[in-house]
């Protein structure tokens, strides 16, 4: 995994991190707004779109999304090849996604690459590739132990498992922190500092996007991808994670729309070989002493 080793030595990982990418994305911000030099009113029209598009709840998320769409609208008009933005949010959410999946688990070579991608993808999403990575490798280690696994099926609905998410996420992600770092003084700064690191980063990425994509383009591409993400993310452990009575089943999906999806984000969806296979960038294709394996169990 992706920055797990340094995170395990060290509480205050993903602070350098954040504060290396902050420093890094500063500039950047100012070259974009010295370069398209926005007008006071549209960054006042847009600030509050973009600032719940920050924000981690999928109905603020969602929110900023409809705000943004209809100040849009009102500032921009509507034209038929408009859907086209939101078309294209959507479906970009599946390979960033895969790619962001196969980085944190180190799958690409030369490894250089997860590193590389990871950042790519995490600057796209507004995401650290670091926490993630480490999130991950503990949804990994601990699948679907409640109050351990950061999203663990419940046999709940679609939409209890989204509004629950985040709590769960919350709370797996602080218990295994403190496990891992302890409850001394220095954790808990460690924590406390890197949370608020990233709610100042945050805001940064995003109105680095706004300014080189434009107010339309920023809100039904890139907002639709966003908040899309969050309700795929939530989706996508559902609906592979399956409790039937006591027992959760983790599936291979790839029948209807989830045979597209596949198709473009290198058989993302077939996540119990995933689960079993970790580091296959496409877990479909199963190595062939794998297949030999189970073909002889099978007889």
């Amino acid at each position: 995994m992706v920055g797990l080793k340094q995170y395990k030595q060290d509480p205050f990982w993903f602070l350098k991190t954040s504060v290396v990418r902050t420093v890094l994305f500063l500039p950047i911000l100012a070259a974009c707004i010295y370069y398209f030099e926005p007008s006071l009113k549209t960054l006042a029209l847009y600030s509050l779109p973009i600032l719940l598009l920050t924000l981690a709840g999928s109905w603020q998320m969602f929110s900023g999304l409809a705000l943004g769409s209809a100040i849009v609208f009102y500032d921009k008009g509507f034209a038929g090849t408009d859907i086209l933005w939101v078309l294209a949010g959507l479906l970009v959410t599946f390979p960033v996604s895969s790619i962001m999946h196969s980085a944190a688990h180190g799958s690409f070579r030369p490894r250089f690459l997860n590193r590389f991608l990871g950042e790519l993808m995490g600057f796209w999403h507004n995401l650290s590739i670091d926490i993630w990575a480490v999130v991950h490798y503990y949804h990994h280690k601990h699948t679907d132990i409640p109050n351990l696994d950061p999203h663990p099926a419940l046999g709940q609905t679609y939409m209890g498992f989204l509004d629950d998410s985040g709590r769960s996420f919350g709370a797996a992600f602080t218990h295994h922190f403190f496990e891992c770092h302890g409850k001394g003084d220095r954790a808990i700064r460690a924590f406390h500092l890197s949370v608020l690191n990233f709610k100042v980063r945050s805001p940064i990425v995003s109105m680095i996007w706004f300014l080189l994509l434009g107010p339309k383009a920023f809100v039904l591409f890139y907002g639709t991808n966003i908040v899309f993400k969050r309700y795929h993310y939530a989706w996508f452990n559902w609906a592979t994670h399956r409790k039937t009575g006591d027992e959760v089943q983790v599936l291979n999906l790839n029948h209807g729309l989830y045979k597209f999806v596949n198709l473009i984000s290198w058989n993302l969806y077939y996540h119990g070989n995933h689960h079993a296979y970790p580091f296959l960038i496409n877990p479909k294709n199963l190595p062939a002493q794998v297949k030999a394996k189970e073909n002889n169990s099978a007889a």
